[in-house]
């Protein structure tokens, strides 16, 4: 994964700042994925700019940026519903 910059961790640390609940739209690609419906709380945004993640059901699986994809939104927050990639 390419390092992010400093204005992509300032983007991404402005629009999810700890405590943004989200919902995932998309099962994580993952061999125990957390599924599609899942609500979370963003813990903070690290050095890679993967949201480290408190899910309601108890996990504890970070996001990592993905781009945009046709028809699909990945994360939901919860206050005021806007909707965004992380």
């Amino acid at each position: 994964m390419k390092t992010p910059s400093e204005s992509q961790l300032i983007y991404y640390r402005s629009r999810y700042p700890a405590g943004t609940r989200i919902q995932l739209d998309a099962d994580l690609d993952d061999p125990q994925p957390i599924l599609a419906g899942t609500k979370g709380t963003i813990i903070a945004i690290d050095d890679m700019a993967q949201a480290v993640m408190k899910w309601d059901n108890g996990r504890c699986l970070s996001l990592i940026p993905f781009p945009k994809r046709k028809g699909r939104t990945g994360i939901r927050s919860d206050k005021p519903y806007k909707q965004g990639y992380l």
